[in-house]
């Protein structure tokens, strides 16, 4: 069985300031040559409209729309105001998780087409079951305690829908959805005076996937 695993990474602040133009040090190699690829203002930054094409051209069979792109952008910067853009930590981070889902989904797949499951390997049967996103969940940053067992059910029934499932697209688009929640939960718990809260974190994530 797959297995789902998500790598914490280091910030790099500007990967066109390495000597001679080369790999900046701790920068991960496919996520730079993307970066550069994707950047293709050199402004040092990517935009909605570059992240949707550059996803585009890496993922032809799938469906990257611009409103996911804008979630991924929105859900990946964080800047205080948000900037609107990704800096390449920022896109280093998004690019490893994309790519993270991309092996695990790969894999589930093909042992799907192994068992007759599906009629071929390729990007157009990529999905993930409820079994598959529950566990997925844990690397995108959800709570595995117990009282959050309700909700990640929520979570995991509103992106499956009645097939009980959800393509590579709704994948990415619950990635980007749970991590700007987490987000929002940790500002929630730092307001100033100590204020109290006027929703708890769970209601949040459940008055969410109830509109969505």
């Amino acid at each position: 069985m797959a297995q789902f695993v998500l790598v914490p990474l280091a910030a790099i602040a500007n990967p066109y300031a390495a000597p001679g133009g080369g790999l900046p040090p701790g920068a991960d190699p496919s996520a730079f040559q993307f970066f550069q690829q994707v950047d293709t203002d050199r402004s040092n930054s990517v935009e909605v409209a570059e992240l949707q094409r550059g996803l585009s051209l890496a993922f032809p069979m799938l469906s990257i729309t611009e409103s996911l792109s804008r979630l991924l952008v929105r859900s990946f910067d964080h800047a205080a105001p948000p900037k609107g853009s990704l800096n390449f930590a920022e896109f280093q981070t998004c690019f490893l998780q994309i790519q993270a889902c991309v092996r695990f989904v790969e894999q589930r797949t093909a042992e799907r087409h192994r068992l007759g499951q599906v009629p071929t390997a390729g990007m157009e049967c990529w999905w993930v079951d409820q079994h598959d996103l529950w566990e997925m969940l844990s690397a995108f940053g959800f709570p595995t305690t117990a009282d959050w067992s309700p909700t990640r059910r929520n979570v995991v029934l509103a992106a499956t829908g009645s097939a009980g499932r959800a393509n590579f697209s709704e994948l990415l688009r619950v990635m980007a959805e749970v991590k700007g929640l987490i987000r929002i939960c940790q500002e929630i718990n730092v307001m100033p005076n100590q204020q109290p809260r006027a929703i708890s974190n769970q209601e949040l994530f459940d008055f969410f996937y109830r509109l969505r």
